[in-house]
């Protein structure tokens, strides 16, 4: 039932718990990586059934690693560390259904079979601090870029060489209460609208679905402990034929309704989950709870049953039982192939949005620049790198929106896979968590996992930044900032325009790409994928669920210049 988590001997969870859907966000050289997963596939081949694993893992495609996988890279680089925020600014489906291809292609070369994604979750509360890993805040282009990746990596029949995705968060997790990432609310009844990009991948072929940390609007129940929103809408109104995983960590956090809450035990929560119609459970190993809810009659073999047809379809479809099995030798040829890092860079230099140039733009070659937050070698390849800003022709600055959050609004758990062996573990809980003494604010850490902790989330630039920014300015030289959204949404300083003479919207691609496009080698061609609300003010006033309704706004979604 559950996909697995904590590190662990292949003889305990394959053998003995009989685990077939295993995660793995590990990292390591293609060729180990690919070993590994033909070893685990031998133990598993060996037990009593066979039944091959089916191996998942979170997006791992980013230029640079940093989220739920987290080391050196070693895939194809894209832009957005896990999402697809990045790559929706290109509005180029051709491309996207390219990333999706891509994707399956070197996934299965190393033995994975499932991407945790994408993250069809629609941008309608700037303050989620999920936002960057979404594709839109508009709900019908979310739709349009999941059917072109659908395209891609599931293909019109699941098989050999495709992967299966694995849509999240249902029901849709833009419209937190004031972006806490705790409760879902619809103060303009927009319910439906989050639905649309769920439609669409139902009707792709979708057959995972996960359900996320928050409370629900209809029943206050955590969404997988609500069978309204699981077999009530999923199943019997959307008409899904897949199976439904909790997100990690789910099962310990309790069912949020405030009649139960901190009134049940682990059992109790698994036996809600089940009933509710949920097939999977992510991060939980004890399945001997599950066994015990079926001998004690709380929950049916029937329903057992419904949940292993559900997930082992999975199986066959992928073509596991016939040959589970990769080649290492091919995958070193296959993963990053040349092929596949040009199709990235290009998605890369597409996702960049130019959002103000006062004629700075593009620079001139053989100037003096002045970086800061940009590797010095990689300018240096450019122009003149200075270490006076005032001795530069141009100042150039990346710099990212907001100090980094964790998934419950407060500050992020440090800390990550960095090791060079693929785990079986890397699905955490709520917020991430990692040994305490990693923690940036283990008080805060704590109010994020209390669901009726009072939060106030503040996606404004930090102070400090704008304050090295406007000092720069100073030196009277241009100023260009690249800012890169890290998590939530943004809200940009007011005096912007009268401080810098050109503005870039970076999703996480290279500095390469962002100097391409800052020298005119490539045109910029991006576009916003969501709205950038002039002032916290502005942000307080929309409604969670409703897109593109900030009283003011310093930038529309659509924006974004060519030269």
């Amino acid at each position: 039932m559950g996909q697995m988590r904590r590190a662990a001997t292949a003889k305990s969870y394959i053998e003995e718990k009989n685990f077939r859907n295993i995660l793995n966000n590990g990292v390591a050289p293609i060729r180990e990586f690919a070993n590994w997963s033909n070893k685990m596939q031998e133990i598993a081949e060996a037990t009593r059934l066979g039944v091959p694993i089916m191996f998942s893992t979170d997006p791992r495609h980013g230029a640079t690693l940093g989220a739920h996988v987290s080391g050196k890279q070693y895939f194809s680089q894209w832009p957005s560390k896990e999402g697809q925020v990045g790559i929706t600014s290109s509005r180029d489906t051709a491309i996207v259904r390219k990333f999706g291809e891509v994707v399956a292609e070197e996934y299965r070369a190393v033995g994975l079979h499932m991407i945790l994604g994408p993250q069809i979750d629609v941008m309608t509360e700037p303050r989620w601090g999920r936002n960057m890993g979404c594709f839109s805040e508009d709900a019908n282009l979310t739709a349009e870029m999941l059917a072109a990746f659908m395209d891609g990596a599931q293909g019109k029949n699941i098989g050999p060489g495709k992967i299966l995705v694995h849509l999240k968060h249902w029901p849709g997790s833009g419209p937190h209460k004031g972006g806490s990432g705790q409760w879902l609310v619809y103060p303009g009844n927009n319910f439906d609208y989050h639905l649309i990009p769920w439609k669409t991948g139902i009707e792709k072929g979708a057959l995972a679905a996960m359900g996320y940390y928050s409370g629900t609007y209809y029943d206050s129940l955590n969404v997988n402990y609500s069978y309204h929103m699981s077999t009530e809408v999923l199943y019997n109104e959307l008409g899904f034929k897949g199976a439904i995983c909790t997100d990690w960590g789910v099962v310990s956090r309790g069912p949020l309704k405030p009649s139960l809450q901190g009134k049940t035990t682990l059992k109790d929560n698994m036996e809600m989950i089940i009933n509710a119609g949920v097939d999977q459970m992510g991060s939980e190993t004890n399945n001997n709870l599950v066994i015990e809810l079926v001998k004690e009659g709380k929950v049916t073999e029937q329903r057992i049953n419904q949940a292993a047809t559900r997930i082992l379809q999975w199986h066959f479809k992928l073509g596991l039982f016939e040959n589970p099995y990769v080649d290492p030798e091919a995958a070193v040829n296959i993963v990053r192939s040349e092929k596949n890092q040009k199709l990235g860079y290009q998605a890369q230099l597409e996702s960049i949005v130019l959002l103000t140039n006062d004629g700075v733009l593009p620079a001139k070659e053989n100037i003096k620049i002045y970086v800061d937050g940009i590797d010095r070698e990689v300018a240096a390849k450019y122009a003149t790198v200075v270490d006076d800003p005032k001795q530069a022709d141009l100042i150039l600055v990346r710099a990212a929106t907001q100090e980094e959050r964790g998934f419950g609004g407060g500050p992020a758990a440090q800390g990550g896979n960095t090791g060079n062996r693929p785990r079986t573990a890397a699905g955490q809980g709520g917020n991430r968590q990692v040994a305490a003494g990693q923690q940036r604010n283990a008080q805060q850490m704590a109010a994020n996992m209390n669901p009726f902790a009072a939060r106030d989330v503040d996606i404004t630039f930090p102070s400090d930044k704008w304050g090295k920014i406007k000092a720069l300015a100073k030196s009277g030289k241009p100023v260009v900032v690249a800012f890169n959204p890290s998590g939530s949404s943004c809200v940009l300083p007011t005096d912007l325009k009268q401080v810098v003479k050109g503005t870039i919207m970076i999703f996480d691609a290279l500095d390469n790409a962002l100097l391409d496009v800052v020298f005119g080698k490539f045109n910029p061609k991006g576009k916003l994928s969501f709205e950038i609300p002039l002032t916290m003010e502005d942000v307080k006033k929309q409604l969670e669920d409703v897109p593109f309704d900030a009283p003011n706004k310093a930038f529309k979604f659509n924006d974004g210049l060519s030269y």
